[in-house]
C-alpha cells in the first residue's frame, strides 16, 4: 500500500507544476494583449512669422498754379476814307413815333337777356306715375232671403283699408243701408274681392277703397 501512495503523490505534484506552468504562460499573453499602447510622436509645431504690411505711401498734390486768359486784341478795320466831294448825304430827322393804343374789345357775349320761363319738373319714371286704388275681381254679393221676403232693398259702402301690396288689413261700414242683413252681406263681399293699392309718383302706397254695393 505505501508504495502505491507515493505514487500517486508524484503523480499529483507532476500535474499540478503542469498547471501552474500552464496558468503562467496563459497571463504572460494575456498581459502582452493588453499592454498599454505607445504614445503617440510629439508634433512640432512651427510658427510662420506674420508679413511686414508695405509702407503707406502719402501723395501730396501740387500746388497748381492759376492762369490768367490772355486778352486778345480785337483789330476792327478802319473803312476806307472816301475823297468824293461830289456826293452829299442828307440825313432825315425820323417822323413821329406813334404808340400803339389799346386793343379793341367788344362787349362781353352775356347770351339772351330775355325773361328765363319756369323750368320743367322731371318726366316720370312710369308711365302712370299716380293712380288711385281700385277692384280687381268684385265678388257677388247676394241678397239675404230675409231681405228678399220683405223686400228690402237699399246700397251699403264698405271702407276697405288696403296696404302697398293690395292686400286688405281692415273692414267697416262706411255708409249704411239700413239694413243689419244687407250690411253683413256687403262686408262678406267686400272681403272676398281683391284690390289694387294706391300709386303716388310710381310708388305703391297704403290707403283705402270704398266698396259699393247697390241691393234691388
Amino acid at each position: 500500500m505505501k508504495p502505491r501512495s507515493n505514487r500517486f503523490l508524484t503523480w499529483a505534484i507532476a500535474i499540478s507544476l503542469a498547471a501552474h506552468a500552464v496558468f503562467i504562460y496563459w497571463a504572460q499573453d494575456l498581459n502582452l494583449g493588453h499592454a498599454d499602447p505607445a504614445p503617440p510622436p510629439d508634433v512640432i509645431r512651427l510658427d510662420h512669422p506674420r508679413p511686414t504690411p508695405p509702407p503707406t505711401v502719402i501723395v501730396t498734390p501740387k500746388p497748381v498754379m492759376p492762369t490768367h486768359p490772355q486778352q486778345t486784341s480785337l483789330h476792327h478795320p478802319t473803312p476806307p476814307i472816301s475823297h468824293n466831294t461830289d456826293t452829299t448825304t442828307t440825313v432825315e430827322p425820323p417822323g413821329k413815333i406813334t404808340p400803339p393804343g389799346p386793343p379793341d374789345v367788344g362787349p362781353p357775349d352775356v347770351g339772351p337777356t330775355g325773361p328765363v320761363g319756369p323750368t320743367e319738373p322731371p318726366a316720370p319714371s312710369c308711365t302712370a306715375p299716380d293712380v288711385p286704388a281700385h277692384v280687381l275681381n268684385t265678388a257677388t254679393a247676394e241678397t239675404p232671403e230675409v231681405a228678399q221676403e220683405q223686400g228690402v232693398t237699399g246700397t251699403t259702402q264698405v271702407e276697405v283699408s288696403i296696404d302697398p301690396d293690395g292686400k286688405i288689413t281692415a273692414t267697416s261700414i262706411y255708409r249704411s243701408s239700413g239694413s243689419q242683413a244687407l250690411d253683413n252681406a256687403a262686408l262678406a263681399a267686400a272681403r272676398q274681392s281683391t284690390y289694387k293699392a294706391d300709386v303716388r309718383a310710381c310708388e305703391a302706397v297704403a290707403g283705402s277703397y270704398l266698396f259699393t254695393v247697390v241691393f234691388q
